[in-house]
């Protein structure tokens, strides 16, 4: 049984510009932003199967694509 490796896509916000963005991917070509994170999903879901198709051609076309999330974290002041 061979195991199915996941494509990592790490997405972050632009408070500034008010636009969630891709930030890294493991998907060739992979660029996007729009205005909500589940927008960005939506149009993530829509563009990977074309683009892996197209440039990882030996990549399991049931590879799962996992979307994470960059936050920042503010350090703890000392009491």
């Amino acid at each position: 049984m061979s195991t199915v490796e996941a494509l990592s896509v790490v997405v972050s916000h632009d408070k500034q510009e008010g636009v969630w963005y891709i930030l890294s991917s493991d998907i060739p070509g992979l660029h996007a932003e729009a205005e909500t994170l589940d927008d960005l999903v939506t149009v993530v879901a829509d563009i990977a199967p074309d683009l892996i198709s197209a440039n990882l051609p030996n990549t399991a076309k049931d590879s799962p694509i996992c979307i994470q999330h960059v936050v920042g974290a503010n350090p703890a002041e000392a009491a």
